[in-house]
């Protein structure tokens, strides 16, 4: 049994040896070398090729979602543009209602100008801080909405006390009217009425 094992054993191994004598063999061998070397060199030949169009995919996409951002962009500044175009024109009746700096004396101004138009008379008025109004208070970026609070004493009649009091409201310059006391006062004799009023002209500017 085990001698005949040994035969079919031999009698391969002599088959086996007897092939790759051949040409037929020898020339099967070369092919199938070359075909690997082929596939190797093409792999090692296209490697950088591979990655360098990986790199561009990867820049395609990063290009891809840049453009959609500047599209946003763009959008939201044609918007922009739009809606100051269409409102231009009244820029700078919001600049008179609430102007980039306190503007302290041109209110005071106003202030006078409608007391003397309501027919009472000023005795009194004085603001209780003076803003800083220098061109860096006006290119800053960190400016807000702040209080001008103004302190006028007047004398005169009710009504016009109250005519006062609705032209201040009605200027295109804001002045509200925070607080009123009135009092009646000795002059010259005579009892006269007298208001003290508390007003606020708030302006856009950055906190002293």
């Amino acid at each position: 049994m085990a001698e005949n094992k040994a035969t079919s054993i031999a009698q391969f191994n002599n088959s086996v040896a007897q092939f790759y004598k051949q040409p037929v063999a020898k020339i099967s061998i070369e092919l199938f070398l070359s075909f690997a070397l082929v596939i190797f060199l093409v792999v090692v030949a296209i490697q950088p090729t591979l990655t360098t169009i990986a790199k561009l995919n990867t820049e395609v996409q990063e290009k891809k979602e840049l453009t959609s951002k500047l599209s946003s962009k763009i959008a939201a500044l044609t918007t922009a543009i739009n809606t100051y175009n269409q409102y231009q024109d009244k820029i700078p009746l919001l600049n008179d209602s609430l102007p980039p700096t306190a503007r302290l004396i041109p209110t005071l101004k106003i202030v006078e100008k409608i007391a003397g138009e309501s027919n009472v008379v000023i005795t009194a008025m004085s603001a209780k801080k003076v803003p800083d109004e220098t061109d860096d208070v006006l290119t800053s970026t960190t400016a807000t909405v702040q209080s001008l609070p103004i302190s006028v004493t007047v004398m005169g009649q009710y009504q016009d006390m109250r005519q006062f009091v609705e032209a201040l409201h009605d200027s295109r310059r804001t002045i509200q009217v925070l607080s009123a006391n009135f009092s009646l006062e000795e002059t010259r004799g005579q009892r006269a009425l007298s208001a003290n009023f508390v007003l606020d002209a708030p302006y856009y500017g950055v906190t002293q």
